[in-house]
């Protein structure tokens, strides 16, 4: 498994990096510690994509009221979905998505750390079991749908931290073909004065089993 830590905004400002406050992650893994996220791929597949849709062609949301539940939230949401480099042409803002992922604000802050592993396990174990319905490719696998940061108390700074790491940009921005299934999107930032980081962002950007979703609505032909 990897572990990241970016301080590239700090470099940026001409700041000397503080890596008790600005601390990024980003656990690639299944259960096994196999590199979930290019399982799938081949080496070729690795490299980035390039731009191959017109901004016309792209089904974004808008409204990302339901993309987060505070104003920072929805602001990030925004900025990553409106990048000029986002390859996903559908993206559905999810409220679950947005509801788990204030919940995991809110445990990393009250624990102090900025980690994938949780209470309830790791993140692909932590959707299943708050309902969200994952492909049943994804269950076995740790993480390959959660990207998480403290130490940033801004959305545009937060992104552009995030960017700094070419594995964050390559699954936010879906620059791999594994990620373009990736359609839903859930965000929440939380605050904590009195904890190491402060602030606490976390991006979900998960694929959705269709087939449950069918079967649930009573739509399945």
């Amino acid at each position: 498994m990897k572990y990241l830590i970016a301080n590239k905004i700090y470099t940026l400002k001409g700041l000397k990096p503080n890596l008790n406050s600005l601390f990024l992650c980003l656990i690639l893994g299944s259960a096994i510690a196999e590199p979930a996220v290019f399982a799938n791929a081949s080496k070729a597949s690795l490299a980035p994509l390039k731009p191959q849709h017109k901004a016309s062609e792209k089904q974004h949301p808008t409204n990302f009221a339901q993309c987060g539940l505070s104003n920072k939230a929805r602001q990030l949401a925004a900025l990553i979905v409106q990048d000029s480099e986002q390859q996903r042409l559908l993206i559905r803002c999810n409220p679950l998505l947005a509801r788990i992922a204030q919940e995991k604000a809110k445990e990393m802050a009250e624990s102090g750390k900025v980690s994938h592993k949780g209470v309830d396990g790791g993140p692909n174990e932590k959707l299943i079991k708050a309902g969200y319905p994952l492909p049943k490719e994804e269950i076995e696998r740790f993480n390959s749908v959660e990207a998480i940061l403290g130490g940033e108390s801004e959305a545009e700074d937060t992104w552009l931290t995030l960017q700094a790491s070419f594995l964050h940009k390559t699954h936010l921005l879906g620059e791999n073909p594994y990620y373009l299934n990736q359609t839903e999107l859930g965000v929440a930032h939380y605050y904590k004065w009195r904890s190491p980081h402060i602030d606490y962002w976390v991006i979900y950007f998960a694929p959705i089993d269709k087939k449950e979703i069918c079967a649930e609505e009573n739509k399945c032909h």
